[in-house]
């Protein structure tokens, strides 16, 4: 994991190095934890089918660049995945909104800004809260093979937050800190209210 993380930071650095050689520009990828994901996992909707879902972390690719020694304005883009299948052969639909079968699929893709505010000036260790404020895409895909169900109307996700997928996101990044552990690569970390994640952990490459 740790060279691929290391990888992705390369490919990022090596072409934006010559513009940002000032060390204000910082480049990261982070994966972190969702509530929504975890919550999905767990839920299981069938006593007598078969009930399987998965869901992947939400990863994080961000950029900051100081603005002065305590301010940062930067650009953030997340994705994170969650599918789940269902099968009761032992249910016989009589409404509209039962289903025998199912497959979902729904992705979470968000594009945001952020500044951060530093508790820190030094070349180790910054430390930091924030705000991120953006748009979040829920791209959603549910299919069944019940003859005797019409997907469209059956969708439990018709109304309410999954109707329009495209809705504003904020995050307050409570505390959040990148230790350097060279010249260039920091390990970094956030703790968080709000979306996408509540807690992440990736690293930092500092353009010097």
């Amino acid at each position: 994991m740790m060279a691929v993380v290391a990888a992705l930071i390369l490919c990022v650095s090596v072409p934006a190095k010559a513009q940002f050689s000032d060390g204000k520009a910082t480049a990261g990828i982070n994966v972190g934890a969702s509530l929504i994901s975890m919550l999905f996992r767990a839920v299981d909707l069938s006593e007598t089918g078969t009930f399987e879902t998965s869901a992947t972390p939400p990863v994080q690719l961000s950029f900051d660049y100081k603005v002065g020694r305590k301010f940062s304005v930067g650009a953030a883009f997340s994705f994170s995945h969650i599918s789940a299948d269902y099968n009761d052969p032992t249910l016989t639909p009589v409404t509209d909104t039962m289903l025998q079968n199912f497959s979902l699929t729904l992705n979470r893709i968000s594009f945001a800004a952020r500044g951060l505010w530093y508790y820190t000036d030094n070349d180790k260790l910054d430390l930091y809260s924030g705000l991120r404020v953006g748009l979040n895409m829920w791209p959603l895909k549910l299919s069944s093979t019940d003859p005797d169900i019409d997907v469209a109307d059956a969708n439990p996700f018709s109304e309410g937050l999954f109707a329009n997928p495209v809705y504003p996101a904020f995050q307050f990044i409570v505390f959040g800190g990148t230790a350097f552990v060279t010249d260039n690569i920091g390990i970094n970390w956030e703790l968080c209210a709000g979306q996408p994640y509540f807690a992440a952990i990736g690293a930092r490459y500092r353009f010097n």
